[in-house]
């Protein structure tokens, strides 16, 4: 089938669509704002331990230094840890007050030409 007749006829190919990547710069040394915080926590962790207690003080500093660096460099499913932790702190917030589903459930639809109008003018049909 040709172009010509294709388009006379009403039928189109379906041409896939390409999106561009989303846009991820740095703010500093290519790290985000939510990376760069949770760096700059594991490193004045690090540097109050060692004024602190010198070198033996580090047994104890180093899980959270090691948490900190993970959160910041620990890619999983294309995003840092740090980036899901919104997310997921969301989800939790919502499914623990049951807000998972959907507040109206919809049983049947309105009936064709129905208006969905607050007040009085919701009777209204076209």
């Amino acid at each position: 089938m040709s172009t010509t007749n294709a388009a006379r006829s009403g039928d189109y190919e379906l041409q896939p669509v390409k999106f561009s990547r989303l846009a991820r710069r740095g703010v500093l040394f290519g790290l985000t704002a939510s990376q760069l915080v949770v760096v700059g926590i594991g490193a004045i962790t690090l540097v109050f331990s060692l004024y602190v207690g010198g070198g033996a003080s580090l047994i104890f500093a180093l899980p959270a230094i090691l948490c900190c660096s993970a959160l910041a460099w620990v890619s999983l499913g294309g995003r840092k840890l740090i980036q899901w932790l919104p997310i997921v702190s969301i989800w939790l917030w919502r499914s623990t007050g049951g807000q998972l589903i959907c507040r109206r459930r919809v049983i049947a639809p309105r009936p064709v030409g129905t208006l969905a109008l607050p007040g009085d003018a919701a009777r209204l049909r076209q």
